[in-house]
């Protein structure tokens, strides 16, 4: 759907080069306004089997945090502690970069579980958030 304002087009269509010159904008202010400067660049772990891929975790350093995007086990090699495992993968590269805090956002009563069984704790919580689901913010101190 389109709407017209003057000579200005709205549209919903997706395009990645704005989507990118949008992120650009946000970054550039968010270290104008910091004085530090952030490379978002996803970093990842993964867990294969012969080629098969059966898990992976990605995430993001800034600064002094590691902020996880998503771990990911396949279902036929789930509850054989590669979740766990990827995660002390993840605890060993903080260490080497001197990060002391893991951090994460999770929507899912089993993910919320599995992380607080690998030392995380709920910070906070948002209930009703994104798709009707309760938000939990996780950190995991090092």
């Amino acid at each position: 759907m389109e709407k017209s304002l003057l000579s200005i087009v709205f549209t919903t269509f997706q395009n990645p080069q704005w989507r990118d010159k949008i992120h650009l904008q946000l970054r550039a202010q968010l270290e104008s306004e910091t004085n530090k400067i952030y490379i978002n660049q996803p970093e990842g772990i993964y867990a294969h089997h012969g080629t098969q891929l059966v898990g992976g975790i990605t995430f993001q350093k800034y600064n002094d945090i590691i902020f996880i995007d998503g771990v990911w086990v396949d279902e036929k090699f789930k509850r054989q502690g590669i979740g766990k495992l990827l995660i002390e993968q993840l605890v060993d590269i903080a260490k080497k970069s001197r990060i002391k805090d893991l951090q994460l956002n999770t929507y899912f009563s089993e993910a919320k579980n599995f992380f607080k069984a690998s030392g995380f704790e709920v910070v906070n919580s948002i209930p009703h958030w994104k798709y009707g689901l309760t938000c939990y913010f996780m950190r995991k101190t090092i």
